[in-house]
């Protein structure tokens, strides 16, 4: 829920600062897995990453999704190397759909925060 609101609250733009505050959840919550992760079983994971790395909106920079991806690299590697596949699996299936509804939810939260705003100036008109 939490990475969720924190997807939820990045702007269209996902700029560097704001990627790298949602990483640093994202390692909280690897961090509450169990702690049992091979190499070998992070450079799988790392592969999804880039692949939905790659999803994002399409006005996220190669050159940041670079800088992106070693920033997640070296968070992976700061983790403990014992955790289960299927687990991670787990994990990165819910971030999948967490970040397929990312660019469609911050559309629709952009226009009803233009709503409200609208509503209010009619209120204040009337007045």
């Amino acid at each position: 829920m939490v990475l969720v609101i924190l997807l939820k609250m990045l702007t269209h733009k996902l700029k560097i600062i704001k990627i790298m505050k949602t990483l640093m959840v994202l390692v909280i919550l690897l961090q509450m897995l169990t702690h049992k992760l091979k190499i070998i079983k992070i450079m799988k994971t790392l592969m999804v990453l880039v692949i939905l790395l790659q999803m994002l909106t399409h006005k996220l920079k190669i050159i940041k999704i670079m800088k992106t991806l070693m920033v997640l690299v070296i968070l992976l590697q700061m983790l403990t190397h014992k955790l289960k596949i299927i687990k991670i699996m787990k994990t990165l299936m819910v971030l999948v759909i967490l970040l397929k509804m990312l660019t469609h939810k911050l559309k629709i939260f952009k226009s009803e925060k233009i709503r409200i705003k609208k509503k209010k100036m009619t209120t204040l008109n009337t007045y």
